[in-house]
């Protein structure tokens, strides 16, 4: 009776094991380092980290998570934040991973925060320490049949205390541009209920300088008014 227990549980372990081994070798990328922009955290609790995408894998994917870091961490962003007003860019480095994997089975990572982007002079404001995935605010695998866009679309996110966007990224040659928002008409409650909101601007699809634009959004039937205050991020060569 024992033998034939002990064969049973030998068997569901094999099968278990068969399982997990099948999910990690189900992912075509490759493990490697993706770094990420990180931002927010100012007037509300709320950071973000948008990854830093190219038209090759494993790094061909555009997404923009909401995040949890350690109580440790954002101590020392707030001081940067304050310490340095002029810089924009802050950077996410984590430790080394499978993307897709990552999003479909969220668990906690390692990661450093730079100030300054951290293959181009940044300084490391933190040590490694947990970072946490709280939501997948968008997710977009790059189609290689895609044809670039002439006119412009952002991804708009945030709360009702602060609000950015993100360009559309679709087609090389293409650019990556994070601003902040002042004052967005989109309801806290929409952005929550659908993640993001697509603005659509009849714009010729150029980086957006800081100003007023009317915008076409999936939220609403009628036009709105966007107000650009500051890109804190474009990067085009990553993208041509």
């Amino acid at each position: 009776m024992r033998l034939f227990a002990l064969i049973i549980f030998s068997m569901f372990l094999l099968v278990e094991t068969t399982i997990a081994q099948t999910k990690v070798t189900s992912y075509l990328d490759k493990p490697s380092l993706h770094g990420m922009m990180f931002f927010g955290g100012k007037k509300s609790p709320s950071v973000y980290a948008s990854h830093l995408p190219m038209f090759h894998t494993p790094h061909d994917y555009q997404i923009i998570l909401e995040v949890e870091i350690a109580d440790e961490a954002r101590a020392a962003y707030q001081k940067s934040l304050r310490t340095n007003p002029k810089e924009t860019v802050y950077t996410l480095v984590p430790e080394v991973f499978v993307l897709p994997e990552m999003l479909d089975n969220p668990r906690p990572f390692k990661a450093e925060i730079y100030a300054g982007h951290f293959e181009r002079g940044g300084e490391p404001i933190t040590g490694k320490l947990p970072v946490s995935i709280k939501r997948v605010i968008y997710r977009q695998k790059f189609d290689t049949a895609a044809k670039r866009s002439e006119t412009l679309s952002y991804l708009v996110f945030g709360n009702n205390k602060e609000q950015f966007a993100a360009h559309t990224i679709t087609a090389k040659p293409d650019f990556d541009q994070i601003v902040s928002l002042r004052n967005c008409p989109i309801a806290e409650e929409s952005l929550k209920s659908s993640n993001y909101a697509v603005c659509s601007l009849a714009e010729q699809n150029r980086p957006l300088k800081k100003g007023n634009f009317s915008a076409q959004t999936s939220v609403n039937t009628g036009k709105m008014l966007l107000k650009f205050d500051k890109t804190l991020y474009l990067e085009f060569d990553d993208l041509q």
